[in-house]
């Protein structure tokens, strides 16, 4: 057991922090960082949660899911909805790394609202029409024509873009980027104490 410390913490190749390990596991941790940010207020130092491995920002493994006030599921992207709640009483926002691995979208608890959101959720079907179908018995709307599935549905299946109404009473919150490349860090993430 070392010395008493700071804690462990998550360090880029040159030593820089990370942030502070907030959390442990086999596939990687999440580091909580402060981190200045224009608002609404100001700009502001603010604390978030990045997750992190030994090969750097962790991207979502299902990508992200949004919410829009919009019902044709266009327009501003916000965190809420069942996969997505953002407390108004969060003391750090979590970030999600996005496909690029160098965006961070995140959520500001104080911004969020209960009101009336929308979903965008994909239907399949072994036909175009069956897949519109679906779309539309499940009580969506479909966005676009189907076409031909490129991910986790049966080989030769249809897809289409759904758009669904949630509970009125759902709250969200607006989506934010964070250019995690301007934090200056350069993989490989180790653990240092």
């Amino acid at each position: 057991m070392g010395p008493p410390g700071r804690g462990l913490r998550v360090v880029d190749a040159n030593g820089q922090e990370v942030g502070l390990i907030s959390s442990l596991g086999s596939y990687g941790a999440t580091a909580a960082r402060q981190i200045t940010i224009p608002t609404p207020q100001g700009t502001q130092d603010e604390w978030f949660l990045l997750s992190v491995d030994a090969g750097g920002f962790r991207r979502a493994v299902y990508g992200a899911t949004f919410v829009y006030t919009a019902s044709n599921c266009t327009g501003t992207r916000y965190f809420g909805g069942y996969y997505g709640s953002v407390s108004p009483t969060e003391l750090a926002h979590s970030v999600t790394i996005d496909s690029d691995g160098i965006t961070g979208l995140y959520a500001r608890g104080v911004e969020s609202q209960t009101q009336q959101y929308y979903s965008l959720r994909q239907s399949f079907g072994s036909t175009p029409d069956e897949a519109t179908m679906f779309c539309m018995q499940q009580g969506g709307v479909p966005i676009g024509s189907p076409v031909l599935c490129t991910t986790s549905s049966p080989p030769g299946f249809y897809c289409v873009e759904c758009c669904f109404t949630l509970d009125p009473n759902t709250r969200a919150a607006p989506v934010h980027q964070l250019d995690l490349s301007a934090l200056g860090l350069t993989p490989p993430f180790r653990l240092q104490r």
